[in-house]
């Protein structure tokens, strides 16, 4: 946090009026970037993870802020139960929590694990494709077809799970 406020001084986000902090009008805050100890931290937890782990949270993180088992599952073509039993060990590590009141949907704990499972996508598909990074990698544009295809048969299945919000989001 700390760290992330100096940033935001350093690019004249904000003013000190009062003793309060106070964001200026029409910042951008997801042009502050993220100390290297940060990127650091995350991809030291997502490298130790299970590789079906890690490609779970990596789709659910172009999903949003939270998504549904079920719709992972059927990226995937995992069972149900195999995907809640990886999905625990994500919670055990503080990544992501069980939205108890919406059966079947997860939260990620913050938007800086998104962001931290979409770059360690990106660069570990980089580094082994040796591709510019500026261009969207292949692997990225699969997840986002596949994610769409398992809405398509969730929203055929039972059309009140549409949600035209998710959709947009991808």
């Amino acid at each position: 946090v700390q760290n992330f406020i100096c940033s935001c001084i350093n690019k004249d986000f904000i003013n000190l009026r009062h003793n309060e902090v106070v964001l200026k009008d029409g910042v951008d805050l997801n042009s502050v970037s993220f100390p290297k100890e940060i990127q650091t931290h995350y991809f030291e937890i997502f490298k130790a993870l299970d590789h079906k782990l890690i490609n779970i949270l990596e789709t659910a993180a172009y999903i949003g802020d939270s998504f549904e088992a079920s719709i992972i599952g059927d990226v995937w073509k995992l069972e149900r139960l195999e995907v809640l039993h990886l999905l625990r060990e994500a919670e055990k590590r503080g990544l992501i929590e069980d939205q108890n009141d919406n059966d079947d949907v997860y939260q990620f704990k913050s938007k800086i694990v998104i962001t931290q499972l979409r770059d360690y996508a990106i660069s570990s598909n980089n580094k082994a494709t040796k591709v510019d990074a500026k261009k969207i990698p292949q692997i990225i544009k699969e997840y986002h077809k596949r994610i769409i295809e398992a809405y398509e048969n969730s929203i055929h299945t039972d059309p009140s799970n549409f949600n035209y919000d998710i959709l947009c989001s991808i």
